[in-house]
């Protein structure tokens, strides 16, 4: 009896999105009020998607990563007063990522592999987690997130923090959604080749 395994294309969870609320939080009330009440109300958001999410495995690590690295950065940016060293934490999140992604690959469980499979629970059964594909995209993972890490270092020494915010997000967005991108179609072939070499072995 063979296996019904859907060749459909990864179904990527929405709330990703969410990933969006705490900088505008921050950007919305430092226009108000000022800056250490918009750190603490961005972090407040930040804490509450951590916990609303409840992510487990990959996906929890790197999340549980990102909550340490913000709030490093929202204690820096109280104790000073200073925007850029709270939003310093997008550049130290950048590095920690891509620094993972390299360690995945070292450890043979390319990350991408991981984030995907349990993204989308149909990708499992028709691509194990070191799949080709889930190297290469790990590979482009480093590469972007090394990019966007060393140009916001950049933009946090030239731009004032309205630019700043609004082209550092401009960066991040292109890379990550053209790495997205990239990621559906690669993944979505991958997908139904694998589909149908099982029905072949069937």
């Amino acid at each position: 009896m063979t296996r019904q395994t859907s060749s459909r294309p990864p179904d990527f969870n929405p709330r990703v999105l969410f990933a969006v609320a705490p900088i505008v939080t921050f950007w919305a009330v430092r226009q108000l009020v000022g800056t250490q009440p918009a750190i603490g109300a961005s972090f407040g958001v930040a804490l509450f998607v951590f916990v609303f999410k409840r992510h487990t495995g990959a996906i929890g690590l790197l999340a549980l990563l990102g909550i340490v690295i913000v709030a490093g950065g929202a204690l820096a940016g109280i104790v000073l007063n200073s925007d850029k060293a709270y939003l310093a934490n997008d550049v130290v999140g950048d590095f920690v990522t891509g620094t993972v992604a390299v360690a995945s690959l070292l450890y043979g469980r390319p990350l991408f592999g991981l984030l995907a499979r349990e993204l989308s629970p149909r990708i499992a059964p028709v691509m194990p987690e070191h799949h080709r594909v889930f190297v290469l995209l790990t590979l482009l993972l480093v590469v972007t997130q090394l990019t966007s890490g060393s140009v916001r270092i950049v933009m946090l020494e030239q731009f004032s923090t309205d630019q700043y915010l609004l082209w550092s997000r401009v960066l991040g967005w292109s890379l990550n959604g053209a790495l997205a991108l990239l990621a559906f179609r690669l993944i979505a072939r991958a997908m139904a080749n694998g589909v149908s070499h099982q029905v072949e072995e069937g």
